[in-house]
């Protein structure tokens, strides 16, 4: 097992947080979706989603004082619009401060950090042109990005405690340099928040649950409480006991069983206690969440040039998009940092921990009837653990190279090589969500291969949206696609200054229109019909007069046709 130097222990906190840092500061420079800030960079456009988050957060921030001291009760803070006699908290007009009822699709942890950094932007940086009282997703958007940071730093400072100060900070960087989840980072989703806790949850546990005794009861509980947080955050973290137990199981036998009870009842009293919505019905409640995926609307994926249900996905599709999802040069490091052969892996238990916690989601969402959609999304967690192998084989080929050249001239080569991988961020910056390495060619590649290439959204950036507003006429209807739900353009009017100021008005293309409307704004979700054909085979009479653009791929646009 690899083991960092003293200095490198007591000193390891450094680069990784100089990284997270900077992380921090270059993912709120560009949160701007839509013109809130228009004095800053672009940031991501408005993805699906994203207002439910951010105002179900400012609700919880809201709700919660008002519990506390007795003004509302648990049944208006948590129950559904029949329980919210205050108009405040039952107006169902979504967008003003008082956002309807408690909607529990997900756990409210990641919502109620959304919610507080929504709360504190607003009051710090107040976005423009949008009223006092209006969530605003750009503000939002910052909590995540403090998500990330804290990721960004845990895994760098864990993997230096393990492997030293090379493999740390490469880890560190090698997340960053992941463009889908540092698209994700600029998101007011859920995605970074599981990925911290379910991490935190994994290096707890591979950290402090060593030796050859079973680990002690509050190591168990502290972990555990880790765990809580994670059941708290998103529906992913139920991913975690299988592989934890079966791990533990093969090294401690039965004296894990004591450890694995404190550990998983210490992390289901964390998910009821912090969810106040489980107490209205404890059992009836617990049951509805964890089989809520069950009755959900099918959604359709677009891969190798066929478009598939979520759950007739070929089995392959996570381990294919997972390998193209990051540049090729970390894959390459991350197959160099793994143990070498099974007798190898035998005598390193957090590796195989590591190892499990990574490849049990990856094999999850391959069996037949799981469904899987929205590229990495539901199996993002994988790639920070992944960042540690980088990290390690990083280290491993820093240190071949000095066997080959002068220690100056390895580390350079070694830092040019590494530095190249984040070319990634500046190619499709800001729609990183769309990203494919070089083992299909780049975006490019994968577009010719028939992958999707913009499933969330992302590229109706601020920049698209202003050419909008410069080809057609204020005060013009515009029709636009793809619709996941009902929301989405209502989202997208109200974030939009730029949409606003020059009463642009949006309306939905239903399968049922028989001919095309003057303006067309859609983004090219591939897996979605009708106005998938505007980019593939548009008609003659389409004239497509703005477009967003990464590696010569077309990622949304604005089509017109004649009157």
């Amino acid at each position: 097992m690899d083991v960092a130097p003293p200095s490198t222990v007591r000193h390891g906190w450094a680069f990784p947080a100089l990284v997270a840092l900077l992380a921090f500061a270059a993912i709120v420079s560009a949160i701007d979706p839509a013109g809130s800030y228009p004095g800053m960079p672009e940031g991501p456009g408005l993805t699906t989603d994203e207002m439910f988050n951010a105002e179900q957060g400012v609700r919880l921030v809201q709700t919660l004082p008002e519990l506390i001291i007795g003004r509302l009760t648990l049944s208006e803070s948590f129950g559904d619009a029949s329980d919210s006699p205050l108009p405040h908290f039952a107006d169902k007009q979504r967008g003003s401060m008082g956002i309807g009822h408690h909607n529990p699709d997900h756990p409210p942890l990641g919502r109620f950090c959304l919610g507080l950094a929504h709360n504190f932007t607003r009051a710090l940086f107040p976005p423009q042109n949008q009223p006092p009282q209006f969530v605003s997703t750009a503000c939002a958007r910052t909590g995540a990005a403090f998500a990330f940071a804290a990721l960004v730093f845990f895994v760098g400072w864990f993997s230096t405690r393990w492997y030293g100060r090379t493999a740390g900070t490469a880890a560190a960087i090698a997340l960053v340099f992941m463009p889908r989840l540092f698209g994700h980072a600029h998101l007011a989703a859920l995605e970074t928040f599981i990925n911290l806790t379910y991490c935190a949850t994994v290096f707890g546990i591979a950290h402090w649950w060593t030796g050859d005794t079973a680990p002690k009861w509050k190591m168990a509980c502290f972990t555990g409480i880790l765990f809580g947080l994670a059941l708290l955050t998103k529906i992913q973290a139920i991913l975690l006991p299988l592989p934890i137990v079966l791990w533990a199981v093969w090294h401690w036998r039965m004296r894990s069983l004591l450890p694995l009870a404190v550990w998983s009842l210490t992390g289901l009293a964390v998910f009821i206690i912090g969810w106040p919505w489980l107490w209205l019905s404890p059992v009836d409640h617990l049951v509805e969440y964890f089989g809520r995926t069950t009755g959900r609307i099918t959604l359709y994926v677009f891969y190798f040039g066929e478009r598939f249900a979520d759950v007739n996905v070929p089995w392959h599709y996570p381990a294919v998009m997972f390998s193209v999802s990051v540049p090729f040069g970390l894959q390459l490091l991350g197959v160099a940092g793994l143990p070498r052969g099974w007798r190898c892996l035998k005598t390193q238990p957090r590796e195989q921990l590591l190892l499990a916690c990574m490849v049990f989601p990856l094999i999850l969402f391959s069996l037949p009837g799981v469904a899987v959609y929205d590229g990495v999304r539901l199996f993002l967690v994988v790639f920070p653990l992944w960042a540690v192998f980088i990290g390690r084989g990083a280290s491993i080929f820093l240190d071949w190279l000095r066997l080959k050249l002068s220690s100056k001239t390895a580390v350079a080569t070694c830092t040019i090589l590494f530095a190249l991988q984040g070319c990634g961020l500046w190619a499709m910056h800001p729609c990183y969500l769309g990203y494919y390495n070089l083992l299909v060619g780049g975006l490019r590649g994968a577009e010719a291969l028939g992958m999707e290439t913009n499933y969330w959204g992302d590229g109706l950036t601020r920049e698209l949206l202003q050419q909008t507003t410069d080809a057609v006429p204020d005060g013009s209807t515009v029709t636009f696609f793809p619709m996941p739900h009902e929301f989405v353009i209502d989202d997208l009017q109200r974030q939009s200054p730029i949409l606003r100021e020059h009463r642009i008005k949006l309306r939905p293309w239903y399968d049922s229109d028989k001919t095309h409307p003057r303006y067309v704004l859609l983004y090219r979700r591939r897996a979605d019909s009708p106005g998938i054909s505007l980019f593939d085979s548009p008609p003659a009479s389409a004239r497509r007069i703005a477009v967003v653009k990464r590696c010569g791929v077309p990622l949304a646009a604005l089509f017109e046709f004649p009157e």
